[in-house]
């Protein structure tokens, strides 16, 4: 609930917050967070995933190392590397999912999204195709990991982002902005954070 907070802090006291967290130990405490930190009135929290339908589906959590749980199949060698380091097992749960479409669709626009969910990006923005096109000046920070997802995924992903109409940008360690218009250049590093910013946002 980290991001959560400081996003309410900025958009307190007429804005709103939405925040989606599927693990139910993680969920209890950005639920808290918000709470105690006075932001529980103005942020809207849900206990699930999203994607590109809804329904449910098996999470991967990988105990002690919460922030590499998945939905995507994982290598039988990751699962096991990771139980070495942490000294803990991983487990599957359901998990509730749903389109961002169903559950912002009484919403006018969104101004700022954040989307780490290791390497279930392509499918969470496939179901909010509606709300990222009617948000005008919508600026998206989104983790991206070629290696997780494939070129031709990766690819695919970044392809529906301009067809979107959204410039990338990729943030530098030192906090500054490299724009890339090429997706061969951007599929070939290893890691990014990215700045997706609409064409025109203020």
């Amino acid at each position: 609930g980290y991001y959560s907070v400081l996003c309410a802090w900025r958009a307190h006291p007429g804005g709103q917050v939405w925040a989606f967290e599927p693990i139910p130990k993680l969920y209890r405490i950005l639920s808290d967070n918000l709470h105690n930190n006075g932001f529980g009135t103005m942020a809207h929290r849900r206990q699930m995933a999203l994607s590109d339908h809804s329904g449910t589906a098996s999470l991967r959590v990988f105990e002690g190392y919460e922030a590499t749980s998945t939905l995507r199949d994982v290598p039988e060698a990751f699962i096991a590397n990771t139980a070495a380091e942490t000294g803990r097992p991983s487990h599957l749960i359901d998990v509730a999912v749903a389109r961002l479409d169903d559950e912002m669709a009484d919403v006018a626009e969104i101004h700022v999204m954040k989307i780490d969910a290791e390497g279930h990006e392509p499918s969470i923005i496939r179901g909010a195709q509606e709300i990222l096109r009617r948000s005008r000046n919508l600026k998206i920070v989104m983790e991206f990991v070629p290696p997780i997802m494939g070129r031709d995924e990766s690819l695919g992903l970044l392809s529906m982002l301009r067809e979107l109409d959204f410039s990338i940008y990729r943030i530098e360690t030192d906090a500054s902005l490299v724009r890339f218009d090429s997706d061969d250049e951007l599929v070939n590093l290893p890691f990014s954070d990215l700045l997706l910013v609409k064409s025109g946002a203020q």
